[in-house]
């Protein structure tokens, strides 16, 4: 095994991570959007995802990332605003 296929490994086990988190999220994020549904709460909350980003740039230890991880969490965030709509049939 070359030290490439070894780091190739090591990310294959980081996306299956990654991806058993990501499956649990959105568990979450339906009820959040059944919630809000019931509620009459809007999906899109500006603060909440600025919250959400900031608490996230406070964990990253390499300033160099930040912008990257960012982005990450932005797409998850935009991602889980379209299932939201999907699941509440674009009521909110």
């Amino acid at each position: 095994m070359t030290e490439l296929d070894d780091f190739r490994n090591q990310i294959d086990e980081l996306d299956n991570m990654l991806t058993l988190l990501l499956e649990k999220r959105f568990e979450v994020v339906n009820q959040v959007g059944d919630y809000k549904q019931k509620n009459g709460i809007a999906i899109f909350n500006s603060n909440r995802e600025d919250a959400v980003i900031d608490k996230v740039l406070s964990r990253i230890k390499d300033p160099a990332k930040q912008a990257y991880i960012a982005n990450v969490f932005r797409e998850i965030m935009d991602e889980s605003k379209e299932y939201q709509n999907e699941i509440t049939g674009g009521k909110q």
